[in-house]
């Protein structure tokens, strides 16, 4: 498959929520080969700040989370660090996708969607960007992928790779599937047992 990256102009401040539902969009209509992943361009934001040690705004509680660092410096000063990650381009997405006017219809009619950059309307496909144009889209920046899973149905009988519990890492093979509960029973190949799994489990 041809996978390429295409700019999708999205309603700003809404990214995030709009990206969830495409991917549940995509999913539902049985299109999840088709993306590879869905990207949002964040940048990081850092702040300091000086605070003499006697300064009556300095806060009383200097805690340390996981967005603001509070150091004392050498002269018994504080300074305080704020670092905050927001889109760096606000109102795209990008999308890695193999194009298929079925799966653009489908995305392009998600809510929050206003449409694909360089498409010209009146069903003209979009013109998709190149590497080097994203990679310095992603210059200074941190981009967060949204990867679109791909559900493998699952059956009596096929063999699977276990990938958590006492026998991760070991092959098994579904003698039963319990939908109601999530779980499966997995016979272990060569150790001759049967255990209960939640299904969280690949296909081999």
């Amino acid at each position: 498959m041809l996978f390429q990256r295409f700019i999708v102009k999205v309603i700003g401040g809404k990214e995030n929520s709009i990206v969830q539902e495409i991917k549940e969009r995509i999913s539902t209509y049985g299109f999840n080969e088709y993306i590879k992943s869905i990207v949002i361009i964040n940048k990081k934001i850092v702040k300091e700040q000086l605070f003499k040690h006697d300064d009556e705004k300095l806060p009383a509680n200097k805690k340390n989370t996981a967005n603001i660092v509070w150091e004392v410096l050498d002269n018994g000063d504080f300074k305080k660090t704020t670092t905050k990650i927001s889109n760096k381009f606000p109102g795209y997405i990008y999308v890695n996708m193999q194009y298929d006017a079925d799966v653009w219809y489908v995305i392009r009619n998600t809510p929050g969607v206003l449409g694909f950059l360089g498409s010209i309307g009146s069903g003209s496909k979009p013109i998709p960007m190149s590497e080097v144009q994203f990679q310095k889209a992603l210059q200074n920046s941190i981009p967060e992928e949204k990867i679109i899973e791909k559900k493998i149905p699952l059956s009596v009988g096929m063999i699977v790779d276990i990938v958590s519990g006492k026998f991760a890492k070991n092959k098994g093979k579904i003698v039963s599937i319990d939908s109601s509960n999530h779980t499966v029973n997995v016979q272990i190949e060569n150790l001759g047992e049967v255990e209960v799994f939640d299904i969280d489990i690949q296909r081999s």
